[in-house]
């Protein structure tokens, strides 16, 4: 996949050389400059894999800027704050996504994780009972 989304833009070869070296600060600046959607999908997907989570964010923020209604970029964008162990934040980014489709069983189960993480117990068993409720 790296090939392909490098081939469409030449940022997303430098972004991946540049988190290569460590450098995120300049990957983050070169993500800002990335506008195709489905690039942006595939290298937030192809570092998810590899677990770079940081980089995750920084593409799913971009995202978010170019498709701001999209319930799933929320979810994953909460979900890449989850893995980092930021659960006061997923949980924002899980509530938004339940905002724009309130039927998105994926969204509050997530919601619910998080929760529990952070020993919010009432408001997890909540989110698990929608989650089930959705189906």
């Amino acid at each position: 996949m790296g090939k392909i989304i490098e081939n469409r833009d030449k940022n997303i070869k430098k972004v991946i050389k540049s988190v290569s070296k460590g450098n995120i600060t300049k990957a983050s600046k070169l993500i800002s400059k990335i506008d195709n959607l489905q690039s942006l999908v595939e290298l937030g997907l192809m570092y998810q894999n590899k677990g770079n989570n940081a980089i995750v964010v920084k593409v799913l923020e971009k995202i978010d800027r170019i498709n701001p209604t999209d319930d799933k970029g929320w979810s994953n964008k909460g979900a890449a704050f989850a893995f980092l162990g930021s659960y006061d934040k997923s949980i924002k980014y899980f509530d938004k996504a339940i905002h724009l489709n309130p039927s998105f069983a994926g969204a509050w189960a997530n919601n619910g994780r998080a929760f529990e993480h952070l020993g919010r117990y009432d408001e997890s068993v909540k989110c698990f009972d929608k989650a089930i409720e959705i189906g």
